[in-house]
């Protein structure tokens, strides 16, 4: 594949085998630079043989997809991994699994393997996946529990994590988990503001509420590539 870019891009590659669709890891790709990526599904979803990249910041490209950001592996990996009884020790836990998923590539910088802009595109996609693995966990103990006995502590929690990794600004449209961690963002203002939601969900405008609240956040480019990903998803839906 050749294409001309004038910015940085990120790439992403789907693949398709027998009746299965599978994707392989996003590329950071500059102006400029050549790739060649061989991507194939095997059994075993950890094999490095399934995934070979070459080109600028290979080696970190290729510990990128394999330390989180596989998906053939689902989210299986973290389901047990977070303390959510303690509350009080989530945060912490949060930044320390970020900072040691950081270390290799803080490495690989110091070796002059991977470039500073693709350091801190790799950071940024570790810090927003986590951030999104830990409100996955919350938000299905708030499906699946309506009488949590520490529902408000973990609404601090959410309050807390969509601060520090904020819906605002341009790094969460680098990420891989940019609608997925927004659509938790909506579900979390609902919950904060659910009154006002149930006023609108009531007269048919559950959607023009979410997507109005989304728009006070952010930039117009992720509002623009979320709202279409948005009305895509839910087409023939029902409020």
């Amino acid at each position: 594949i050749e294409l001309k870019i004038d910015k940085q891009q990120i790439f992403y590659f789907y693949g398709k085998q027998d009746s299965a669709y599978f994707y392989c890891p996003a590329l950071l790709i500059k102006p400029g630079e050549n790739h060649f990526v061989n991507c194939s599904l095997t059994k075993d979803t950890r094999n490095n043989e399934s995934y070979y990249v070459k080109g600028p910041n290979s080696e970190g490209q290729k510990i990128l997809f394999f330390s989180f950001d596989n998906g053939w592996r689902g989210s299986n990996l973290f389901t047990d991994q977070w303390n959510l009884n303690d509350s009080t020790i989530i945060k912490d836990s949060l930044a320390v699994k970020i900072e040691r998923t950081l270390l290799p590539f803080q490495q690989l910088l110091s070796a002059k393997k991977i470039d500073k802009n693709f350091y801190k595109y790799a950071k940024n996609n570790i810090r927003y996946y986590f951030a999104y693995q830990l409100e996955n966990e919350i938000e299905d103990l708030f499906v699946k529990k309506n009488d949590l006995p520490q529902k408000e502590q973990l609404e601090i929690i959410s309050t807390k994590i969509f601060r520090d990794f904020p819906v605002s600004g341009e790094d969460i449209l680098n990420s891989s988990v940019l609608t997925d961690y927004l659509n938790y963002y909506l579900a979390h203002i609902k919950r904060m503001n659910k009154l006002e939601y149930d006023s609108f969900s009531s007269k048919g405008l559950a959607q023009t509420y979410e997507l109005n609240k989304l728009k006070e956040v952010v930039t117009p480019e992720v509002y623009k590539y979320f709202a279409i990903e948005y009305i895509w998803s839910r087409a023939g839906w029902k409020d």
